[in-house]
Formats: structure tokens, sequence, C-alpha cells
């Protein structure tokens, strides 16, 4: 039988509604009294997957109240999930798992509690317009102790865009964000254009394996690194408060550029992780606000000076405004540094 979704009828059509749905009078209307979620606003849904599952290319699944729930939204599917002012929180696995395409929109709040789970984790394409992303149950308390639940907020292995979204977390041992990509061939893409990105404790954004990041706007705040950069970064703009470590191993080399209206309070490091000499760590200066020393490292249990006499990493400044000295080395052919 054939769903009604709205309409007057004069026989009782309750058997074939929607879950969300009931009949009033005769009328057929959203149950807001059970209805955990609409689709486009007109046809309830009792089960937020199920609503998801209805959803069809360009509609948009509205949260109605609090619920907890895992949910995924399947490759080709193409949606919009408006939390209104409503917290989504995970039954057991990760909270959201995109393969289509998801644009998330409004001020509620997506969470996890459970161990090795996030709030969203993303293999399609995704935009998060709106809306606080956290784990609320983190209980890590160094980087050797997860305590039972740690893990990252946001998982993207796609293509994700943060424009207005808001990110935090209190964690000691996993970081905030991970962009981890398959391949070379196949990168991880996370685009940071506005909004609020904060790790009081730890790593705020992990831009990891084969991970493309380009970062044009927003916040981003960390006590320890504001951004941990495995591969390739693009900073034209947005604030960094903490530090910026750009780091190579093995056969992944990485660079990061910081230029424009980019500003970073805190250090920029380029650092060699095991003293590889074919895959350095490359940073440039053309522009932007460093109010921080910049400097290159090797590590050996901590990050420490680098061999000025062995390239394993590589920094050259050709622009850009500077609260520390920056060390001639660094800088550009026919360049100098003057402190603003």
């Amino acid at each position: 039988y054939q769903l009604h979704t709205g309409g007057s009828f004069s026989d009782d059509v309750k058997e074939y509604l929607p879950s969300g749905m009931t009949q009033v009078e005769g009328e057929v209307v959203v149950n807001t009294e059970t209805a955990v979620a609409t689709v486009n606003g007109v046809v309830g849904y009792d089960d937020l997957q199920e609503a998801i599952d209805a959803a069809g290319k360009g509609d948009t699944v509205t949260l109605l109240q609090d619920e907890e729930q895992d949910v995924t939204i399947a490759a080709g599917q193409e949606i919009t999930l408006d939390l209104g002012t409503y917290t989504l929180k995970n039954a057991s696995g990760h909270t959201i798992t995109n393969n289509g395409t998801l644009t998330i929109i409004g001020s509620g709040t997506v969470d996890n509690v459970t161990h090795a789970r996030g709030a969203l984790v993303n293999y399609g394409t995704a935009e998060l317009e709106g809306g606080t992303f956290t784990r609320s149950a983190e209980a890590s308390i160094s980087p050797d102790d997860a305590g039972d639940n740690s893990w990252y907020v946001i998982d993207n292995q796609g293509t994700m865009t943060i424009d207005g979204a808001t990110v935090k977390n209190k964690g000691y041992y996993s970081s905030l964000i991970r962009n981890l990509g398959k391949s070379a061939s196949d990168p991880a893409k996370l685009t940071v254009s506005n909004g609020l990105i904060q790790q009081d404790n730890f790593i705020a954004l992990k831009n990891d394996d084969y991970g493309e990041l380009i970062v044009t706007g927003g916040t981003i705040i960390s006590d320890e690194q504001a951004l941990q950069n495995w591969s390739q970064a693009d900073l034209s703009g947005g604030t960094f408060d903490g530090n910026v470590i750009t780091w190579s191993y093995g056969d992944h080399p990485s660079s990061t550029t910081i230029s424009d209206e980019a500003k970073i309070t805190g250090n920029v490091i380029a650092v060699n992780y095991d003293g590889d000499k074919e895959s350095i760590a490359t940073v440039n200066i053309t522009g932007g606000t460093v109010v921080g020393a910049i400097s290159k490292g090797t590590y050996s249990g901590g990050i420490v000076p680098a061999d000025p006499n062995v390239t394993t990493s590589e920094i050259q400044v050709s622009g850009g405004n500077f609260s520390s000295s920056v060390d001639e080395e660094f800088l550009a052919k026919k360049f100098t540094a003057e402190l603003y």
C-alpha cells in the first residue's frame, strides 16, 4: 500500500502512514508527540534513520527532539541534516557515518560517548555549516593514557568543508580532528573557512598521511599543537592559537604554506621525525603573521633543534610579519626580516 503523507480522508488511514504521522479529524499530520524527525518538514518519523533512509536528493531531515542513535547516510544520498537546537548522541558506534553528500545546519549538538568512536566519520562529502561536535564523555588523561574513552571527534577520510561549525573537546590522547587519505591518488580533503576548532589539551587539527588541508578562515585553538601537519597544508587565512608544526617521516614528505591573512600565535616548526633525508618537512612563509619562534627540529623523545649541517627539513621566508627575529638561513635570497 502507498503511504499517505498528508491530506484529509474520510476513512481511517493510520495503518498506511509513516511512523511519525497521525490522523486528526481526518487530516494527516505530523505526530508531534512521537516524531523524532521530519523530511522537508511535512513527513514525520519516529526513527531518525528511517527518516534519513526516506529522504530523497536535496531533501532536509530535521531533528525534532534529543535522540540517542547511530545513523548512516548511504552512498548516493544527498541530504541536509538540520539539528535544530537538539542533541544527537550515539548509541554505541559512530554518531554519524556519512558515505554520501551531507550538509549539516542548525545550532544543535552531535555528541559521542563511546571509546574509539567519533561524532562524525566522513567517507563521502560533508559540509558543516552549523552545529557543535564533541565527545562529552572523553576520559583521557595524557598522551599515553586514553582513560578507556577517547577518539577523534571528527574523522575525515573523504571531502569536508567546515564553514561555521564548532568542534570542541578536552582530550589529552586523541586529536580533535583527523584528516586521513588513502593514498597519493586518493587523498582526504579538508577545507576550513569559518567556525571554531578547539582542543584544550592536545592536538586540535591533525592533517595525517595523504591529507590535503586548506584553511582560509576560522579559529583553531590548542594548548599544544593547533595544527600537526604530516602532509600538505595551505594556510592563507584563519587564526591559529597554538603551535603549527610540520612533520615528515619515512617516505612521507610534508609541506606547509603560510600566506595572506593567516595569523599564528605560537611557534612554527619543521620537524623531521626519524631523520630521513629524502622525505623532508618544508615550510614556506610568504605572508601572514607569526607571533612566535620559527625553527627546524628533529625528534628524540621530544622536539630538539636540528643539526644545521644536515638538511632534514627546510624553511623559506619571503614575506609576512613576525614578533621574533627570523634566522637568516630561512630568508629567501634578497630578503631581510624586520619585526612588526
